[in-house]
């Protein structure tokens, strides 16, 4: 099996199952051997940020696009789609603050376990 040079560690090992795969040592140790380091951790974590919100405003339109086509009489009025919306960010806000409890992690775990293996959401995607 191949082996990571900065590691010395087989890649198998190396890269784990988890939420900080980005937080790995690897990922540090080969962006410190770069020519410019700073820049490259700085576009790197920029990276991270962006692609978060692109997740979170995709999933955001897929819920409200999907409430407006079951509900278009009432949600089609004059200012009860924005109304709808911050009350989702609402809900979806206060529902997330468990995450940044101590147990928040192990919550976060048993939810990518359970509840967004690939099964779930490939029926989610077909349906």
């Amino acid at each position: 099996m191949a082996k990571l040079a900065a590691l010395q560690r087989e890649i198998g090992r190396a890269v784990l199952d988890c939420p900080g795969l980005a937080f790995i040592p690897g990922y540090p140790q080969a962006v410190a051997m770069m020519p410019l380091p700073q820049l490259w951790s700085i576009c790197f974590f920029v990276m991270l940020i962006l692609l978060r919100l692109d997740s979170q405003f995709v999933a955001m339109e897929v819920v409200m696009t999907s409430f407006v086509d079951m509900f278009p009489k009432v949600l089609h009025r004059a200012g009860r789609r924005e109304i709808f919306l911050l009350l989702y960010c609402l809900i979806c806000f206060f529902s997330q603050l468990v995450m940044v409890t101590e147990g928040g992690m192990f919550v976060f775990q048993l939810l990518d376990y359970y509840a967004c293996n690939g099964a779930c959401i490939l029926f989610l995607c077909v349906f």
